[in-house]
């Protein structure tokens, strides 16, 4: 999966660790804007990419996007947040696509040479 892809798709498994990545990468990149004073349109971008990183990580954990409209309800956004943010998603295959940590994994062999 490209960088736009994770960033815009609303499809696909998200891990742990590129979940992180992307939501950190994300907020330092959309607050430039912001700090020239021209920030809407990246408030627009962000919003939408937070989103589209949320729902797959909630898929991930084996969740529909759906779960991720929990994270409006005050007090009870705990328990999501603790799911997408730091809870591993689910081992092998789901009904949103293949395990990522397997798939970075090949990709990664493929790409060192290695068959698999």
């Amino acid at each position: 999966m490209n960088a736009f892809d994770v960033l815009f798709s609303l499809k696909g498994r998200l891990n742990r660790k590129r979940f992180w990545l992307y939501q950190i990468s994300v907020g330092i990149v959309t607050s430039i804007p912001f700090l020239v004073g021209e920030g809407v349109a990246a408030g627009l971008i962000e919003l939408w990419a937070q989103i589209a990183l949320s729902v797959k990580r909630a898929h991930d954990r084996d969740k529909s996007g759906k779960f991720v409209l929990v994270l409006l309800v005050p007090l009870v956004q705990i328990w999501p947040f603790i799911e997408l943010w730091f809870l591993r998603g689910t081992k092998g295959d789901n009904e949103y696509g293949p395990d990522p940590l397997l798939e970075y994994d090949r990709e990664a062999q493929i790409t060192a040479g290695r068959d698999v």
